[in-house]
């Protein structure tokens, strides 16, 4: 263990104790058991000591990289085969059923769409790296239809010019409105058409653009993509194709290389705003700022869109000005810096998102091997963990975020800004923005949760 993963075990451990347990957001049974502010200093503790310790570095700290395992190629492209297969069945039997079955909310489509396939992917992303192009039934059924006609089909070449600009306002239509605002969560019927509407646009543009369309246009594919970033192991397949390996490496490492373009910074800046959203929505100051929009501008049921929409811009425009404060104070180019910090929030979207969907995903896996099995299942792996563990570890979560990002960002400031006082003065801008959202992530998470009237 290097004197660097020492010290900042450390800074970790030592304010983890000043804000383990807290009330986690969907706990309103229990009061936060410490005041908010020595909840916010210990945290924010965190993330500001880390920035202390790294500013002290002329190296970036991106650590190595150790294969733990290896699977020979037979078995593990076994293993994906049966994974594709199986997924593409899911989603068929979720269109089906949601289709024709029983429209109550906890049903099949359901219950596989948004807490098992949503929400359940983006967790194992986090842990070994995206899966999505393995799994993608509509990049599946387009291998079947380019082994029918013999070749890939397309039509043209994906414009340059769109980048991964699709996929991020996708990311916003589909987990933005559809999952967060609308009610299509709790019905089978829009549940399923959503998703076969999904596919079909997908189908339709790969079969118009080709294959770089899925990898560029496919919402989930392009934000699977960013949360792998932060993962700490990754499963790749090695030079001689022999077999795959199981890779251990630094969650910021990944995140301290740059996006490939502006749609891809727009759409790690939607991943950090839309968890917060989805988390910030439940709290009495929020319901009351809604109250408010509503009677002040009777927009009606338009007024959570208005409210969504209006605090993106704002969370975008916030990035796009420390960035440029931070081009400025480090000499940079504006630009290469957008791309560059863009790929450091991206631990904080992913803590912050783990956190706050972990729980919601174990208690619907039960639920979903009930649907699937049709037999009842005892207890939920929850009902055996303590209330005050959960909460701990979302605290962890949401502060290890933080922590990596401020390692990744002083990485691209040495990067982007070559000395190390100039690095330290342009880093000084988003240690900044990260401390004020490490508060706010918090402060979301010490609210109790009020329910949302439609």
């Amino acid at each position: 263990m290097s004197r660097l993963t020492r010290l900042l075990t450390a800074v970790v451990v030592a304010s983890l104790a000043l804000v383990a347990p807290v009330s986690a957001h969907g706990n309103t049974s229990v009061a936060p058991p410490i005041p908010p502010m020595l909840l916010f200093l210990g945290a924010g503790g965190a993330v500001l000591a880390t920035a202390v310790v790294v500013s002290r570095l002329d190296t970036e700290p991106v650590g190595g990289e150790d294969v733990l395992v290896r699977v020979p190629a037979g078995i593990g492209e076994g293993l994906r085969l049966v994974a594709r297969t199986a997924f593409l069945v899911g989603f068929l039997v979720a269109i089906y059923t949601g289709l024709t079955g029983p429209q109550t909310p906890q049903e099949f489509a359901t219950v596989f769409v948004w807490p098992v396939w949503f929400k359940g992917l983006l967790v194992v992303s986090a842990v070994v790296g995206s899966p999505w192009r393995s799994l993608s039934p509509w990049e599946t059924l387009y291998d079947l239809l380019a082994r029918l006609e013999g070749d890939e089909p397309a039509l043209g070449e994906y414009p340059a010019t769109l980048g991964t600009w699709p996929a991020a306002f996708g990311f916003l239509v589909l987990v933005g409105f559809a999952e967060n605002l609308s009610a299509v969560p709790t019905s089978p019927r829009l549940t399923a058409v959503t998703v076969a509407l999904y596919a079909t646009v997908m189908l339709v543009g790969g079969v118009v653009w080709g294959r770089e369309w899925f990898a560029k246009a496919d919402p989930l594919a392009a934000f699977y993509r960013l949360v792998g970033r932060v993962a700490p192991l990754s499963i790749r397949r090695a030079d001689s194709g022999e077999a795959f390996h199981v890779v251990q490496t630094s969650p910021w490492r990944a995140c301290s290389e740059a996006l490939p373009d502006r749609g891809s910074a727009a759409l790690a800046v939607a991943a950090v705003y839309t968890v917060s959203f989805d988390g910030l929505e439940a709290t009495p100051e929020y319901q009351q700022l809604r109250f408010w929009t509503l009677e002040t501008l009777g927009l009606g049921v338009y007024t959570k869109l208005l409210l969504y929409v209006g605090g993106f811009v704002a969370f975008l425009a916030l990035f796009w000005f420390t960035v440029r404060v931070a081009a400025g104070l480090g000499d940079g180019n504006p630009r290469r810096a957008t791309l560059a910090f863009g790929a450091t929030l991206l631990p904080i979207a992913v803590g912050y998102d783990l956190a706050h969907n972990y729980p919601y995903v174990l208690r619907n896996l039960l639920t979903f091997v009930e649907l699937a099995t049709q037999q009842p299942v005892a207890a939920t792996p929850l009902a055996l963990v303590p209330p005050a563990a959960i909460w701990g570890t979302e605290v962890v979560l949401v502060v290890a975020g933080h922590v990596a990002a401020v390692l990744a960002a002083h990485a691209v400031s040495l990067r982007v800004f070559g000395s190390l006082d100039l690095a330290r003065r342009g880093h000084a801008p988003m240690v900044v923005l990260m401390l004020g959202y490490t508060v706010l992530s918090l402060w979301v998470f010490s609210r109790p949760v009020v329910t949302t009237v439609a």
